[in-house]
Order: structure tokens, then C-alpha cells, then sequence
């Protein structure tokens, strides 16, 4: 499956310029086309929190304020992906939008092959401050693969891929496989073992197809569960991406994760690859 519609939010938050940087490397090394999606959600701009008895009207011009800022940083989002994009001469479109985050964002994930975000904040502008969940939002939505880059980009040279052996774990690898957005990275095929799974995919077979898609591939097994290990092992490894499967309506999968990683995650200095 090759890589010809790229699409990156520009929300303006801190992961901004490494979101741009990634795609348009992305972009020169697959010959593909970015879509840079600007979008102004009314609805959470608005949601000021609690209001005090007669503290509607300071709400209301917070509300209008936040608004306004919002737009500013936008535009000012959308001219730095548009100048870096011809200055890489990667072609390049914009899109901006105003509406639910997810729905909007879920219209345009249908006609574009991966989704560019940072791993904390999608579309805040700066100006939502409960938003460290959009990514994991966006997951729940159905919308895949994302890769979900950290505050600094970084070249890819190795890949951790967490695998379960289940159904969800296996179809990340294939596609992170056939996708092949760094054909050239080294693979760490990682299992933690904590009792068995029924039906779950020999790791040799996992290794075999790696393989046979022209990866140079390393297994691990450890001992024990992966709730209180992935991030640590990904270190160890010295990992510039952690791909790993993604379920509908369940966050990442449980099948893998637990929520002590769940919760580590938003702390992670580790680009993520997640799919399904």
C-alpha cells in the first residue's frame, strides 16, 4: 500500500513543527501529496468551564476571545506548513475547516492514506487546556493509521513493534509492513509473555512475513505483562517508533496495553504508529 495522501493537523501546539517536518520527509521519500487541515471547533473554544452566578457576560467575551485567538494562530499554523512544503518542494493543499474536531477530521481521513498528528493536542491552538486525549479520540473514531510524532522529529531507524499475537496486534504490523513508510528501519518484533494467549500468531511467523516485506528483523520476548515494560523496552531498544494496534470504541487495545501505559503514553517521547 503505497503513500500518496498525507494528511497533517496544524492545531498549533507545541508538536507543530516536528508534525510538518515528519510529513514533508514522509512526502519527499514516498513522492506524495500533504493535506494541511486548519480547524477552528466553536463548541470547545466556548467550553470556558464553570461559570459563577453573573460571570455569564466575562464567559461569553472569554469564549469570543479564545475565538478570535484561534483563528490568528490558524493562519499563522497554515503559512508555516505551506511554506515548508514548497520550500521542500512537496505539493501541498490546505483545508480549513470549522466544526467537531472528529467529524471533520473523520471527512477527511477518508480520502488520504495516513494521518500526521502530535501525540498531545490536535487542534487546541494553545487555547484548550483538557485536550490530551484527542489523539486517543481519534483513535476511538475509527480513524487509522495515525502516527502520532513527538516533540522533536526524528529519523527512523528503528521500529518497536508490540505484538500480542491477537488479531488487532497482527494487522498493525501488516500494515506498518506493506505501508512501509521507513522501508530501510531495523524491526524489533517485542512480545511480553504473562501466561499465554489462545490463538495468538506464533512470533515466527510474525518474523517470517516482516521478512518477506525486505525488513531486517530482531525478536524479544520478556517475561510478564506489557503495562509496566513497553515504554522502558522501547528505550532499552533504543526505539524511534512504537507501532501497535488500535481497537474501535476501546482505545488502545487492552489485549497489550493496560492503563498504567495508557497513562505513560501521554508522557511518551516516542513517535506512535497506530493501527488496525
Amino acid at each position: 500500500m503505497p503513500i500518496k495522501r498525507i494528511l497533517v493537523t496544524l492545531g498549533g501546539t507545541p508538536f507543530l513543527d516536528s508534525e510538518i517536518a515528519t510529513a514533508v520527509a514522509l512526502g519527499r521519500a514516498h513522492g506524495a501529496a500533504l493535506t494541511g487541515m486548519a480547524l477552528i471547533d466553536p463548541q470547545k473554544l466556548a467550553a470556558v468551564g464553570p461559570v459563577p452566578l453573573g460571570g455569564g457576560a466575562a464567559a461569553a467575551e472569554l469564549a469570543a476571545h479564545r475565538g478570535q485567538e484561534a483563528v490568528i494562530r490558524m493562519h499563522v499554523a497554515a503559512s508555516t506548513f505551506e511554506r515548508s512544503c514548497k520550500d521542500a518542494g512537496v505539493p501541498c493543499v490546505l483545508d480549513f475547516e470549522e466544526g467537531s474536531s472528529i467529524e471533520r477530521l473523520e471527512m477527511q481521513w477518508r480520502t488520504h492514506d495516513l494521518v500526521v498528528a502530535g501525540l498531545r493536542g490536535v487542534f487546541e491552538y494553545g487555547l484548550v487546556h483538557d485536550a490530551q486525549d484527542m489523539v486517543l479520540q481519534i483513535v476511538e473514531a475509527g480513524i487509522r493509521p495515525i502516527l502520532a510524532v513527538a516533540l522533536e522529529p526524528r529519523r527512523v531507524e528503528r521500529v518497536m513493534i508490540a505484538s500480542s499475537g491477537a488479531h488487532v496486534s497482527s494487522a498493525a504490523m501488516k500494515q506498518f509492513a506493506t505501508m512501509a513508510p521507513y522501508p530501510d528501519a531495523e524491526i524489533d518484533l517485542v512480545r511480553f509473555e504473562d501466561g499465554g494467549r489462545p490463538n495468538a500468531v506464533p512470533l515466527d511467523q510474525e518474523r517470517s512475513y516482516l521478512e518477506a516485506h525486505g525488513y531486517r528483523v530482531h525478536v524479544h520476548t520478556f517475561p510478564g505483562p506489557a503495562e509496566s515494560a513497553l515504554l522502558t523496552t522501547a528505550a532499552e531498544l533504543k526505539a524511534d517508533l512504537i507501532v501497535m494496534g488500535a481497537t474501535h470504541r476501546r482505545r488502545l487495545t487492552r489485549h497489550l496495553l493496560g492503563d498504567t501505559v495508557l497513562e505513560a503514553l501521554t508522557a511518551s517521547g516516542v513517535p506512535l504508529f497506530l493501527s488496525q
